[in-house]
């Protein structure tokens, strides 16, 4: 005494499902595809958290950094160069008993090198500590 039930009417969800069990192979694709995307978003935005919360530093600021020293690791070389030049060419001109005013001359240009080398030194010490 069972009324007739009418039959199931297959929906859109059914007929996808059905699809996928007609075709395991390109299922296994599908799924290994999604797998594949969601590992690359969440390593994308693992790192993101990582320089948030200040675990590792975000690469550009890294670069920057390192180009940074790099400028300033050449800049120092470049002021050094300045002042032994100019320590050398001092003591030349005393030594070859140049005039007063060629010595003075010399003695400014390494005043001014010292000056520019400490400044620069001063500023870069006080900026990395």
């Amino acid at each position: 005494m069972h009324a007739h039930m009418p039959e199931k009417t297959s929906t859109r969800v059914d007929r996808m499902e059905q699809w996928f069990r007609n075709q395991p192979v390109l299922s296994v694709l599908i799924f290994f595809g999604i797998a594949v995307i969601a590992v690359s978003e969440f390593a994308d935005h693992g790192s993101d958290l990582l320089v948030k919360t200040g675990v590792t530093q975000e690469k550009t600021l890294q670069l920057a950094t390192e180009n940074a020293k790099g400028d300033l690791s050449r800049k120092l070389v470049a002021l050094a160069s300045r002042r032994i030049f100019w320590t050398r060419n001092y003591y030349r001109r005393v030594e070859l008993e140049r005039s007063p005013g060629e010595v003075d001359y010399a003695w400014d240009k390494y005043l001014d090198s010292v000056a520019d080398w400490s400044a620069d030194l001063i500023t870069n010490l006080n900026a990395d500590g």
